[in-house]
């Protein structure tokens, strides 16, 4: 993921969350992780695609990170999503500035 966003050139490949993601479901076996894949994939996709919006939007950073934050954890609260994935795929590109839809589609292959 970070060899091919930085070959690329493209940072919206990279998701960090997808590791901690990838370790908790394959590695660990973490049966709250694996109960519902489509939690597991659809909650952190939607974060992405609500981030991507609001980092394109003319809303003050702090704003925008605040209402990302808050979307996420509403969505978490919400669907009985894991956390720390679904607030970092909503914050992320409100924080770095990605806007490119290349982003959320990352996010639900990882």
């Amino acid at each position: 993921m970070l060899g091919l966003g930085y070959w690329l050139g493209d940072r919206a490949l990279i998701f960090p969350e997808g590791a901690a993601l990838a370790f908790g479901v394959l590695v660990a076996g973490n049966p709250d992780w694996v109960r519902s894949r489509w939690r597991l994939v659809m909650l952190p996709t939607v974060c992405a695609v609500a981030g991507v919006v609001l980092a394109d939007v003319a809303l003050p950073g702090s704003a925008a990170e605040l209402v990302a934050l808050g979307f996420s954890v509403a969505v978490a609260q919400a669907f009985g999503g894991r956390l720390g994935p679904v607030v970092s795929a909503a914050v992320l590109p409100v924080v770095f500035g990605v806007t490119s839809w290349t982003y959320p589609v990352t996010v639900a292959v990882i």
